[in-house]
């Protein structure tokens, strides 16, 4: 009797002790260091967010093609651009697809987060973008899926006259193929709400230079190839088309 409430007693210890060990190893301390270096990008200029994944801090600029900018523990940094997907670096392919990016900054503006959180028109579907980015799977559990993501940062200024500041972006659509589909597309801010208009095409593999609101006017500035010319060439033909807010569609204008 004795013996065996001695071996259960060893093992209600041994339990124990797995279940304080896994705890420690589930929960790790947070690192203050990393949240501080964070922090201390809030409130600076031309940042759209700061966000942390494990280690690594990440700050988005506002600046069209500013990209991203990543801060490593170990003091190290890597500057990510926006660029075409088919220039992306090694390195830089490797640091956009981590996940667990964690907002730090509550005192900065929701502009930019709204224009990357907000539902858009492609092609007739609806997309809806998480902090930038849609996946829809063309069949469920299928590695083929439609992915769109925002290219550069959104843009601000009063598409309705109501105002206020509404918003405009270059989306990317790629759907596993060779082809990258760029769109320019606006979010109208109605008071709190933001909502999505339909996107408008611009070219597959165009080069997108910028993007502004120009007197209540859309104004997507990018290169594009001469007729017949093959995807091989580099874009050089310069086109600014002009979009405009009518009875919530976004559609493109002569310009006067």
């Amino acid at each position: 009797m004795q013996r065996t409430f001695i071996i259960a007693l060893i093992a209600l210890i041994i339990v124990v002790g797995l279940i304080v060990t896994f705890s420690k190893t589930e929960a790790p301390t947070e690192n203050t260091a990393v949240l501080e270096l964070a922090e201390s990008f809030c409130g600076e200029p031309n940042i759209a967010d700061v966000q942390v994944s494990r280690d690594v801090v990440r700050v988005v600029s506002t600046l069209t093609g500013g990209g991203s900018t990543f801060y490593y523990a170990d003091g190290s940094e890597l500057q990510c651009p926006t660029v075409a997907p088919e220039d992306i670096s090694a390195e830089c392919s490797v640091a956009l697809k981590m996940s667990g990016w964690k907002s730090v900054c509550d005192a900065l503006g929701t502009e930019n987060v709204d224009a990357r959180n907000t539902t858009y028109t492609i092609e007739n579907e609806l997309v809806t973008l998480v902090d930038g980015v849609s996946e829809i799977e063309f069949v469920p559990g299928s590695t083929d899926a439609m992915t769109t993501t925002v290219f550069g940062s959104p843009v601000f200024g009063d598409l309705d006259n109501d105002g206020d500041e509404d918003a405009g972006i270059y989306l990317i659509v790629q759907s596993g193929g060779t082809g990258s589909f760029y769109y320019a597309a606006a979010a109208i801010r109605n008071g709190a709400v933001w909502a999505g208009t339909n996107a408008v095409l611009l070219g597959d593999r165009i080069a997108p230079q910028t993007i502004e609101i120009k007197d209540g006017a859309l104004v997507a500035n990018y290169a594009t190839r001469k007729v017949g010319e093959p995807f091989a060439v580099q874009p050089s033909v310069n086109v600014s088309k002009f979009m405009q807010v009518m009875n919530g569609k976004l559609a493109e204008v002569e310009q006067e």
